[in-house]
């Protein structure tokens, strides 16, 4: 295990960074990241640290994902309505200075209404970035120019109020190996208190389209009580 100190006001995102083998945890609101290795047996806190990332802004982040070939980080800002694409710099000489020099990019997400998005997961079967419409209960597919390239009905899953989603390995033993399910907290009476983790399998994975927006439905495969 990792202990951290408790700090007033941390606004936290967790994700896992495929591409080096660790977790990913960020603290918005001090602008750092914490990269921490895992060992076989659990998170390696000796080899875990933060590191600034000073170009980027003090926000609330509605989610987080890791690019699982580069390491690059997007962010969800929903107050601001926009990605936020986290590049470190690859002539850096270490990892550490690396993130500090990182280069950060705001992408505009390009939809309409002011509605609330809710939890970031990228997909790397079509390699679009997943977030949950709160409002219409509808799973976002965005490219990563911020543009609405797929559409799917959450509620027809069973989610009535999305906090947070991830891609990982079905939870279906005969499923293929290499198939992936979307995994999507479900917090009901707002509270986190009786909270739901819902395994959600996309009915089709559609490629982005630039004329026009795909639209289908999902369905429920596993609730576990949580």
């Amino acid at each position: 295990s990792l202990a951290l100190r408790p700090a007033a006001g941390i606004t936290a995102e967790l994700a896992y960074d495929a591409s080096s083998g660790r977790l990913v945890l960020l603290d918005a609101a001090r602008r750092r990241v914490l990269r921490a290795p895992l060992d076989g047996t659990g998170v390696d806190g000796a080899r875990s640290s933060w590191v600034d990332v000073p170009a980027l802004p003090a926000l609330q982040p509605g989610g987080m994902a890791v690019d699982p070939v580069t390491g690059a980080l997007w962010i969800l800002d929903p107050a601001g309505r926009r990605l936020i694409h986290v590049a470190p710099d690859p002539l850096a000489a270490t990892e550490e200075l690396a993130m500090r020099r990182a280069r950060v990019t705001f992408v505009p997400i390009a939809m309409e209404g002011g509605a609330r998005l809710e939890g970031l997961a990228l997909n790397p079967a079509d390699g679009l970035l997943y977030t949950a419409r709160r409002d219409t209960l509808m799973l976002l597919g965005l490219d990563p120019q911020g543009r609405v390239v797929v559409r799917n009905d959450l509620a027809s899953a069973g989610v009535t109020r999305p906090r947070g989603m991830v891609f990982a390995p079905s939870g279906d033993l005969t499923d293929d190996p290499a198939a992936l399910s979307l995994y999507v907290l479900d917090d009901p009476d707002g509270a986190r208190t009786h909270g739901h983790l819902v395994e959600v399998s996309l009915a089709q994975v559609q490629a982005p389209v630039a004329a026009a927006t795909a639209t289908s439905t999902s369905a429920l495969v596993h609730t576990i009580d949580s």
